[in-house]
């Protein structure tokens, strides 16, 4: 069962939230040196992303990002 915490939005990593249509999503993304990943679903809607980059340069990963999320309409 997928809750909203009143005290944090993070459970177990995740980051647990609601979105514009007040639909329940859990989220989580991060990096490392040559890797960024982003990860977000929203169980109401049947939708799930995960966009893994391995060439990180700090410049153009947020955009390739949100031009592929852009792009796949997501």
């Amino acid at each position: 069962m997928l809750t909203k915490s009143k005290i944090t939005p993070y459970g177990l990593g995740m980051i647990v939230c609601t979105d514009e249509k007040n639909n329940l999503v859990f989220s989580h993304d991060g990096w490392n040196y040559g890797y960024k990943m982003d990860f977000r679903c929203t169980p109401a809607e049947g939708k799930c992303e995960i966009i893994m980059i391995n060439y990180n340069p700090s410049k153009i990963s947020g955009d390739v990002i949100k031009k592929t999320k852009k792009l796949l309409n997501i």
